[in-house]
């Protein structure tokens, strides 16, 4: 991570099914390269520090810490 880049996702848990998925990854890429631009966007679940992102059949859980928005996990939705 740069010091220009306001996303941090390293460290994050990944389920391993993500790995398996090249068009969820990007569709994930693409949802949380957006966090920089609109970090509370109006599909997001907002609560407390906690914030979830639906993307596809994943959730990706993170934090916004004033300029910073930690990607804390991403998981694969069960029963859709």
């Amino acid at each position: 991570m740069t010091s220009e880049d306001p996303v941090d996702a390293c460290g994050c848990g990944i389920s391993a099914p993500v790995h398996n998925d090249q068009d969820g990854m990007r569709a994930i890429g693409v949802a949380v390269a957006g966090l920089a631009d609109d970090p509370f966007p109006a599909e997001g679940f907002h609560r407390g520090r906690y914030h979830r992102l639906r993307v596809g059949p994943y959730r990706v859980l993170y934090v916004v810490e004033s300029d910073l928005i930690t990607v804390e996990r991403v998981d694969r939705i069960t029963g859709d």
